[in-house]
């Protein structure tokens, strides 16, 4: 469910995460800086490779190789603007409106998972894991009971298998599908 707009001149790269999330693999090239854009922040790129997933107006960086620059604001349309923040392979950075840059270190492989069709969970949670896995789907796993939304997941599952994923779910807990159709699978706590 990703939206992502182009526009390549002489002078730059330049795109546009309108929604969703897209992996950079950048050749540098000073004369034309690789420049992505999320909402009102800047990822600049200086020979790596990044990810980036946004999520309304909130921005997830994630560096694999390289550095990157983070610029906000009026900054943005200026090429000699100093950077908000850099950060550095191994890290990754969040940045949201009116809130302050984070960066942490992550690992990399797990983050970047999606773009081998895999989703990594380590105490996750069910409301989050089916979030995640309904993004690559048409049809939709649909949490009916609000008291599993908080159990714990962990596993490496496939994210275009949403019946592979609700199956282990049947098995390693108390949970059951209450009814399906082509469209959704609707989970409910086991009795």
């Amino acid at each position: 469910d990703s939206m992502l707009r182009v526009k390549f001149s002489e002078k730059e790269r330049r795109l546009w995460l309108d929604r969703g999330q897209a992996f950079f693999a950048v050749a540098h090239n000073p004369a034309r800086p690789f420049r992505v854009f999320v909402g009102d922040d800047e990822v600049r790129a200086v020979g790596t490779a990044f990810d980036v997933r946004r999520d309304g107006q909130r921005a997830q960086v994630t560096i694999e190789d390289g550095s990157v620059a983070i610029y906000r604001g009026a900054d943005v349309e200026r090429l000699d603007a100093t950077p908000a923040t850099v950060a550095e392979a191994g890290r990754q950075v969040v940045v949201a409106p009116a809130e302050q840059i984070e960066i942490a270190v992550v690992d990399t492989r797990r983050v970047g998972a999606w773009r081998f069709g895999q989703m990594v969970l380590e105490s996750d949670t069910l409301r989050t894991a089916v979030s995640e896995i309904n993004r690559y789907n048409a049809r939709q796993i649909v949490i009916a009971d609000p008291t599993l939304e908080d159990l714990a997941i962990n596993g490496v599952f496939q994210t275009g298998r949403p019946e592979a994923f609700v199956e282990a779910l049947t098995v390693a807990f108390p949970v059951e599908v209450r009814s399906e159709d082509e469209r959704a699978i609707y989970l409910e706590r086991r009795s």
